[in-house]
Parts: C-alpha cells; structure tokens; sequence
C-alpha cells in the first residue's frame, strides 16, 4: 500500500494532492484440489482473488481578492477486483482426459472444470456459477466554488459533476445456471425401477430412491439436467453521470438575524452502456428495445426533467437577552434515482428548526 500527500502554497495560490494505491491477493483451496475443484475451503470464493484500488485527488484555493475566493477539487476512485478459479486456463475435456461435448467457449473467462451435481453428494467443479468475475469501476468528480463577500451579503455559488463507470466481466443469470463453464444435473429418476405399470404401458409408481441412484446416473452418463450460460456483453457495463449548480446568499440583515437563501439545480442523465444506450422491455410491442440501436433512442425515450430546482431557504435569529439562536431551514432535494429512471423530478421537502446555544 502507498499514500503520499503533498502540498505547495503562496500568498494567493494554494495547491494540494493526494495518491494512494493498494494492491491486494489472496487465495482460497478448493475441497478436492485443484482438478476436481468443489467447495472452497475457507468460505467465499475458490480460487485467486487479486485487485488494485487507486484514488488520486487534486484540489486548489485562489485568493483573487480579500473578498473574492475560488476553490477546486478532482477527485478519482479506480476499484479494480478478479476471482478465478485455478484451473481457468483449461477446458473440461483437457482435464478429465476425455470429450466432454459443449462445456466450455474460447473466450478466457469460460475456462475451467464444469460442474458436476449428483444429487445427495459434494458437487465437483466450480460450484459458483457466477465465476471468474472481473470488476473495474473507475469513479470521477469534479468540484468548484467561488465566495464572495460584498457588505452583509456572502454569496456562495459551484458546480458539481460526478461520472460513475461500471466495467464487469461476470457470468451470472437469475434461477438455474451452470455458468459459462457449463454443468450437469444428476438426479435419481433414470435409475429408478418402475414398481408399477400402468395399463397404457406408463409408469404409475417407481421404487423408492436413495442418493446411490443418483450415482448410478452419473456412471452411466445421464444427465437429469444440464446447460452453458453464453455471456452476450463482456464487459457489461453502465456510464453514469450527475450535474449540478449551486447559489446561495447568506445576508445579515442586522445584529440579530441572518437569512440564507439560495437553489440547486440538478441533472441526471438517463444511464448508458459504453457503446450504446440501456434496454428495456417494451409490454406494448411485447418486443426488448436496446437504446441507440435501429430506430429507438439511445434515452430509450425517457425525458429527464432539465428543470430540477431545489430551493434553500435558511434563518437564524439571536436574542438579546440569552446566548440562544434559533434556525430553521425549509429545503428540497433530487432523488437520482428517481430522476434517472423515472424522469421525475424525484423531489424530498425537509423542514428542520432547532435552538442552538
């Protein structure tokens, strides 16, 4: 692990930084080693887990008058995570000696041992389905603000812009899914004996079974249940930005009372692939649209309000008498959430007063 700060500063000008970058690796043994693989010993996931995190920031005051100050700052986050099993660079057939039929792709991430579930015992190969997985989400932000300082009025006003990136490379489907490895489901029905038959020459009954059926499926090579999950995108990715713009007048009205008042405005964009726009299911068409391809908009036609205004108001009042100040503060703010999917304005009110000593 590194972290260094450094900083350089004259009568008008002060720059700082900071970098630090941490690298990381660990790895977990499998429960029948590295060819048959199976559960992973100590918990998580088997295999070798490695990864970089970096976050690099820069940040700067200028002094353009006593009463006129700009501040700045960039900041920028890269996570970077891998978990693969040992045996990723081979195939199925290159390690049991024999052809085992569509396990496995050319791609690198579809490598390693298939798995191998015979009912009632310890599975065989990689028993996550979502493995290897490959994460790199760099994360930006840029930040400035200017003060200024004109009699009773302080008046504070900046930008906010933040961009958020997601990069996984991750094979993984909701319900059943042998991964992109592929896999097979040994049940006990194929070795059943039919206990009774039924007049059109069906089974009406079979014998009870035991986990040695299952076995025995797997002996003779009869899969109850089996599949390859083929990832379409890889990396699979999201691009994620956020707007905003502030301003904000502090007044002291007189000795005794200070208002505070002022707006933000925000703006997030609809969320994009790297290349391409998000897709969704369109139930009037009963067809999935994939934004910026053919004919539908990479926005997939969803409007995102560019008129998202959260207003800030701000008092505080002292006695004369007593030490007491009371402050309340009416304020609204944007849900990105909110505004992103739905294209609402994704509005939150806050009241808050308190007395403060």
């Amino acid at each position: 692990m590194v972290d260094g700060r450094s900083g350089n500063h004259n009568e008008k000008f002060n720059l700082f930084g900071r970098y630090s970058h941490l690298d990381f690796f660990t790895f977990n043994e499998a429960t029948f080693g590295p060819v048959l693989q199976g559960q992973p010993i100590a918990g998580g996931n088997p295999g070798t887990g490695e990864g970089t995190t970096k976050s690099f920031s820069v940040g700067g005051v200028y002094t353009f008058a006593p009463n006129f100050v700009v501040d700045a700052n960039f900041g920028y986050v890269r996570m970077y995570t891998g978990v693969a099993q040992s045996d990723i660079d081979k195939t199925t057939s290159e390690i049991l000696g024999v052809d085992i039929p569509g396990t496995n792709g050319a791609k690198d991430y579809e490598g390693g041992l298939a798995r191998f579930n015979i009912s009632g015992f310890e599975r065989y190969g990689i028993t996550e389905a979502y493995m290897p997985y490959y994460r790199d989400d760099p994360q930006f932000q840029y930040v400035v603000n200017a003060n200024w300082t004109k009699g009773a009025h302080n008046i504070r006003f900046g930008s906010d812009i933040y961009i958020q990136r997601l990069n996984h490379t991750q094979p993984e489907f909701l319900g059943t899914s042998f991964g992109a490895r592929g896999g097979f489901d040994f049940g006990s029905g194929p070795t059943q004996l039919c206990a009774r038959l039924n007049a059109n020459g069906t089974c009406g009954a079979t014998s009870r079974s035991s986990q040695y059926n299952s076995w025995a499926t797997f002996l003779l090579g009869l899969p109850t249940q089996l599949g390859r999950l083929a990832l379409f995108d890889a990396p699979y990715t999201t691009r994620n930005r956020a707007y905003s713009f502030y301003a904000r007048d502090q007044w002291q009205v007189n000795n005794k009372l200070t208002l505070s008042l002022g707006t933000r405005w925000e703006y997030f964009p609809m969320p994009t692939r790297a290349d391409r726009g998000l897709e969704r299911y369109n139930p009037e068409t009963n067809k999935v649209e994939i934004g910026g391809v053919g004919s539908v908009p990479e926005d997939l036609g969803v409007e995102v309000s560019k008129r998202m205004f959260a207003p800030r108001i701000g008092l505080a009042y002292r006695t004369s008498t007593t030490r007491t100040a009371t402050r309340t503060a009416p304020t609204s703010a944007k849900s990105p959430a909110r505004a992103a999917i739905s294209g609402s304005s994704g509005s939150v009110s806050v009241w808050a007063s308190e007395p403060a000593a």
